[in-house]
């Protein structure tokens, strides 16, 4: 699988490279192989940095990182054979592979599937307003 979960350290592996941690910095990330290729700056201390896609085992990847104060606090992705335009269709598959990666789930809502862990919470997220769906690991 391209993205692995280690659920007891909250850690996010992506492809053979990349870890994402709590509080990580932008630096740390290109460090590990990320190239950042938009910025967004909220002006309230949050920081979204979009990362170029990747392309593992046949998939899309499409990474979003966000900080604050320049730590990280949110890794959000997407992962498709194609640019799937069914948000359910995405949704399903997503909540299909965090299944198969972390099991039962703690909750599910109508619009997301939780895992919730000591560290934070890793979620499958609907977006309807941005017609998006990505999977969402959350440090507390």
């Amino acid at each position: 699988m391209p993205v692995r979960f280690d659920i007891s350290h909250g850690l996010v592996r992506i492809g053979a490279h990349i870890v994402a941690m709590a509080d990580m910095s932008a630096v740390d990330l290109e460090k590990h192989g990320v190239t950042f290729i938009r910025d967004f700056d909220m002006q309230n201390g949050w920081l979204l940095k979009q990362a170029s896609p990747l392309f593992l085992d046949g998939k899309r990847i499409t990474l979003l990182f966000k900080f604050n104060d320049q730590s990280l606090k949110v890794v959000s992705f997407s992962i498709s054979h194609e640019l799937e335009q069914n948000l359910e269709v995405v949704r399903k598959s997503h909540d299909k592979f965090l299944s198969n990666e972390l099991g039962p789930p703690n909750e599910v809502k109508s619009h997301c599937t939780i895992y919730r862990y000591p560290w934070g919470e890793i979620s499958s997220e609907v977006d309807v307003r941005n017609e998006s769906c990505s999977i969402v690991v959350r440090w507390s």
